[in-house]
């Protein structure tokens, strides 16, 4: 009897997440993604993976294409004239990605020359749009969601 029971569950378990599975599309990458990595954008990543940089970025195709998907096309930084920016996370909080280089820091200030937002441990495949205060600016740091480049 309880084989019985568990092999219909199993069924409703199985058919009832066929059925709300979607249609997800897909990415349209725009056609700045196809160019070479910039140097500026190979010292981020460098800075990023470290020694693991070779193997984890340069020798997967799609993993690269992500990345400069990533930091050309879904990374904005935008000003605002708020003033009261409160309720707005800060990108301070965030903790570091550090998983490849131990030694990473986050910057003292912003410098919006040498800003690498790769170091910072974002949601980067969150379906909603971020937004983050750069700390002691009127900027905020925009992360625009993968679906928003998504053709179905």
């Amino acid at each position: 009897m309880i084989y019985k029971i568990n092999f219909v569950l199993f069924w409703l378990l199985i058919t009832g997440s066929l059925f709300a599975q979607k249609s997800v599309g897909v990415v349209e990458f725009p056609s700045e993604v196809s160019a070479p990595l910039t140097n500026a954008e190979r010292l981020q990543l460098l800075e990023v993976f470290g020694d693991s940089f070779n193997k984890l970025v340069l020798e997967n195709p799609t993993q690269l294409q992500n990345l400069k998907f990533l930091l050309r096309s879904r990374i904005k930084i935008i000003s605002t004239d708020k003033d009261d920016l409160s309720e707005v996370p800060k990108l301070s909080d965030l903790e570091l990605f550090n998983q490849y280089n131990k030694d990473l820091q986050k910057p003292k200030s912003f410098d919006p020359s040498n800003f690498n937002p790769l170091i910072y441990q974002f949601q980067w495949y969150s379906p909603t749009q971020q937004i983050y205060h750069i700390n002691n600016t009127d900027l905020l740091l925009q992360i625009i969601p993968q679906h928003a480049f998504i053709r179905n």
